[in-house]
């Protein structure tokens, strides 16, 4: 076990055989103190109970000191019954912990419309809260996969004017990959001292720019949830502009990295690409645009797209575009305001094991905006 978590968090796992007997399948942490709570949801209209709970108590209370976790059955679609019985582990794990209910954050993943197995909730609750401690941040992170291929963490230190602290990352995600919370699930933890304002605002900043910008398969999750818990056991505090900056900087960094790590993972995935604005783009159009362009996958064909899955995104006036012969296999149609763009790259890179999706370059030259929009825009230029 490495000791990767931040200060005063400790992590469980219990094999309750909610999918496969003998596998760890419920994930617990939990801090020696109440922690500054940030939270992001799913933008999805069908939210499953753990994500109402986590948003109830991120709006009414604003502190937690657990984050519990399992993979198996998502309890999303499941009604009232669904909501008792996301409450009802709560409770039990509160009781076996020492905690109350409302300072536990439920995350689930697994099957949609199936609900929790209680009576294996039941059996499995005391084993995970005597494993607290024997976890590392792999070790929680392996508890609440399900299709990954690999479990997603990531660990980073920030100095700030009044020392060091820590920040680990632990998400899981390979499907149902889309913006606007696509994370599938992430706990995010730091031993930082930061006021509850300041946490929040940069924590919505650093999602938006990391996990609310990648994209497997263009569908949001009824689960998507990503969690940030800051308990100060380092007693480094972040009050001073330059402290919050640096503090930020190293959030969004680490969001960067593990996010980046769902994109690889991809369910079906052979390539990995980036797409970047130009320092010279001047349109707030440009992003639409180049959204669409990941969002091919699993799309389902039609008369326009013959050759591949159909790019359709609800941003501006539809807009098909025939795809070079080379991106063919990807998509042939898409649809986006793509007139105001003038210019994209997507960097190539190598992964250095064959067993990873290659990530692969092309520049995108866009015609500069006509006085007209026009019905058809073209690509102008796309060399590899």
């Amino acid at each position: 076990m490495i000791d990767d978590l931040p200060k005063g968090f400790k992590a469980g796992a219990a094999a309750a055989s909610f999918k496969k007997a003998g596998r760890d399948d419920l994930g617990l942490i939990v801090s020696d103190r109440p922690c500054v709570l940030a939270g992001m949801f799913t933008q999805n209209l069908f939210k499953a109970a753990p994500v109402l709970v986590c948003q109830e108590i991120l709006g009414t209370c604003g502190t937690a000191r657990a984050v519990l976790a399992n993979s198996g059955q998502a309890n999303a679609c499941t009604g009232e019954e669904g909501l008792d019985n996301c409450r009802a582990t709560q409770k039990m794990v509160a009781e076996a912990a020492g905690l109350t209910p409302r300072e536990i954050l439920p995350v689930s993943t697994g099957v949609v419309g199936a609900h929790l197995k209680m009576d294996l909730w039941r059996d499995a609750v005391p084993a995970l809260v005597q494993s607290l401690g024997s976890r590392d941040a792999e070790g929680f992170t392996r508890a609440f996969m399900t299709t990954d291929a690999f479990p997603k963490f990531a660990m980073r230190e920030v100095t700030l004017s009044g020392g060091t602290a820590r920040l680990t990352v632990m998400a899981k995600g390979a499907g149902m990959i889309c913006p606007n919370m696509a994370t599938m699930l992430c706990v995010a933890l730091t031993d930082a001292d930061v006021e509850r304002a300041p946490w929040q605002a940069m924590f919505g900043r650093a999602v938006d720019k990391t996990f609310n910008r990648v994209s497997v398969d263009g569908d949001t999750s009824t689960n998507d949830t990503i969690l940030g818990l800051a308990n100060g056991a380092s007693g480094v505090a972040a009050r001073s502009e330059a402290d919050l900056a640096l503090l930020e900087e190293a959030l969004t960094a680490i969001l960067g990295t593990v996010s980046h790590m769902l994109v690889m993972d991809g369910e079906g995935a052979s390539k990995v690409i980036h797409i970047t604005e130009p320092a010279t783009t001047r349109t707030p159009n440009w992003w639409p645009a180049a959204w669409a362009i990941p969002s091919w996958s699993r799309r389902p064909s039609t008369a326009a797209t013959p050759t591949g899955a159909a790019l359709s995104r609800p941003w501006g006036t539809a807009a098909r575009n025939l795809i070079p012969p080379r991106w063919a296999c990807a998509s042939a149609g898409w649809s986006a305001s793509v007139w105001a763009v003038r210019s994209m790259t997507i960097r190539r890179k190598s992964w250095p094991s064959c067993s990873r999706p290659r990530m692969w370059t092309w520049r995108l030259t866009w015609a500069a905006a006509p006085a007209a929009i026009p019905s058809r825009p073209r690509i102008w230029d796309m060399s590899m």
